[in-house]
């Protein structure tokens, strides 16, 4: 092969075309000859991709949207509490007694879910105080309150007829989120050069074929992923069973090919070229 053999001499001849390059590029960008990208007061501003979507297909979706009904989010988590009995999972911790106030609860959960945390929460609804929110978020929510709340909803979701025209719940797949955090949280996020300088933390998510979340936890943004991954399907607390599994590079590690057979689940691979 016609290739410079010597370390030093084939990193500068790839450092010299880069600059040519880069060099090339950024006079293409200053006289404006570069497609859909452009330099305006010293922004790099680019056209958007255009929609993929057929119209056909946005007008069903504006046309489906129009056939539900409107109604608040926490009337919507009291009918998923009625169809689940998610709530009765949300027990205190000395005692083992259910939350005696779901609606307390479903703020709470809003709180968590939407980032908005419980102060903020507290002064936008006037029902009830911060105490009384730090209370319940205290005795009842934990992880493993969660976990068995999940588990209630997913295996709700499972058994509904309408959940086999995805999948039948013994596929699924697993990947990381990163979600930048601020403020005093910041103390508690790592950065991962692989999304950007700012400081933040990865939720790793297992996601079965009928599009139902069964497993989900927060890892550190640096950590590495195989672990949890054997961890979701191993000790999620749904009645799915998961025959075939499939991951990224980032959750694939030897002791994931070892501990998998002794659950007689295959482990498939998507790989990428930046794993």
């Amino acid at each position: 092969m016609a290739i410079e053999t010597t370390c030093t001499t084939y990193l500068d001849g790839r450092r010299d075309k880069v600059d040519h390059e880069m060099r090339k590029v950024a006079s293409l960008l200053e006289n404006d000859r570069l497609s859909d990208v452009r330099l305006r007061n010293g922004r790099l501003m680019m056209t958007p991709l255009p929609t993929t979507v057929p119209p056909e297909a946005e007008e069903l979706g504006r046309r489906a949207y129009e056939m539900l009904r409107w109604v608040r989010i926490t009337n919507l988590l009291i009918e998923v509490d009625e169809l689940t009995g998610m709530a009765r999972h949300f027990t205190h911790l000395q005692t083992g007694e259910p939350v005696n106030d779901p609606c307390a609860l479903y703020t709470v959960l809003l709180a968590e879910a939407t980032n908005l945390g419980l102060a903020k929460m507290a002064r936008a609804c006037p029902e009830y105080t911060y105490r009384q929110l730090a209370w319940i978020a205290d005795w009842y929510v934990r992880d493993e309150t969660c976990r068995q709340a999940l588990a209630s909803v997913i295996n709700a979701q499972h058994r509904h007829t309408f959940a086999a025209y995805w999948g039948d719940g013994t596929t699924s797949s697993s990947d990381a989120q990163q979600f930048p955090v601020g403020g005093r949280s910041a103390a508690i996020g790592r950065v991962n050069a692989h999304y950007g300088p700012d400081p933040g933390v990865k939720l790793y998510t297992h996601l079965s074929d009928q599009y139902g979340p069964y497993h989900s936890t927060t890892i550190s943004a640096t950590a590495s992923e195989a672990p949890y991954l054997v961890d979701g399907l191993l000790y999620h607390e749904t009645d799915l069973e998961i025959a075939e599994h499939y991951s990224d590079t980032g959750g694939v590690h030897r002791p994931n090919i070892w501990h998998l057979p002794t659950a007689r689940l295959p482990l498939r691979t998507a790989y990428s070229r930046s794993g």
